[in-house]
C-alpha cells in the first residue's frame, strides 16, 4: 500500500496539506459544531420571540384595559361624591325616594377585564376591591331608601366610610389609569416598530 494522497488547502500556505480522512474529519467536526448551534440556538431564538411578542400584546392590553375603564371609574367617582353630598344633606325624603335598586352600576367592562386586572398593578388591585364595594354601597343605599331616609348611627358611618373609601380609590385608580395609559402609548410606537 502505498501513501495515500494529501489534499492541500488552496487559500494561504500555512494550513498543512491533509489525507481525504483528515478532511472527512475536520469537515464532521465543523458539521457538529454549526449543528449544535442550531439546535440550542433556534429554540432559544423562537423562545426569545415569543416572549417578545407576549410582551407586546401586555403592553397593548395595559393600554387598552387603562382607556376602557377610566370611564366606569369616573362615574363611580361622581356616584361616591354625589351619594356623600346626598349623606350630608338634611334629610330629604323626597331624593332618598329616588335612589334605585342599583345607585352604584358595574358595568360591563369591569367583567370584561376583572381576570387580567393584575395586569394594571396597584392600580387592578383598587378596581377589584371598587367592584366589591358597589355591591357594599348598592345594598346600604337600598337600605337607606326602604327606611325613608333613616338609618342607625353605626349603619349610617358605615355607609358614609364606604362611600368615602369608593370615592379616595376611585379618585386614585383613576390617577393610576391615566398614568398607566400614558406610559404605555409611549412604550406601544416602539413596540410596533421592533
Amino acid at each position: 500500500m502505498g501513501m495515500e494522497s494529501q489534499i492541500c488547502w488552496i487559500f494561504g500556505t500555512t494550513w498543512p496539506c491533509l489525507t481525504p480522512s483528515e478532511w472527512a474529519a475536520w469537515a464532521q467536526a465543523v458539521g457538529t459544531f454549526v449543528a449544535l448551534l442550531i439546535a440550542f440556538g433556534v429554540p432559544y431564538w423562537q423562545s426569545w420571540k415569543q416572549d417578545r411578542e407576549a410582551a407586546r400584546e401586555r403592553i397593548i392590553e395595559r393600554y387598552f384595559m387603562s382607556q376602557a375603564l377610566q370611564q366606569p371609574i369616573e362615574g363611580l367617582l361622581v356616584a361616591a361624591k354625589l351619594g356623600l353630598r346626598m349623606m350630608e344633606m338634611p334629610e330629604n325624603a323626597a331624593v332618598v325616594a329616588t335612589i334605585p335598586d342599583e345607585p352604584f352600576s358595574r358595568t360591563p367592562e369591569f367583567d370584561q377585564f376583572r381576570t387580567r386586572l393584575f395586569l394594571l398593578g396597584r392600580t387592578g388591585s383598587e378596581i377589584t376591591a371598587l367592584v366589591g364595594w358597589i355591591v357594599i354601597l348598592n345594598k346600604q343605599s337600598v337600605a337607606l331608601r326602604d327606611n325613608h331616609g333613616t338609618l342607625p348611627a353605626d349603619i349610617e358611618k358605615k355607609l358614609k366610610d364606604t362611600l368615602t373609601l369608593a370615592r379616595d380609590t376611585a379618585e386614585s385608580a383613576k390617577q393610576g389609569l391615566i398614568a398607566i395609559e400614558r406610559a404605555m402609548a409611549k412604550k406601544i410606537p416602539s413596540v410596533a416598530t421592533e
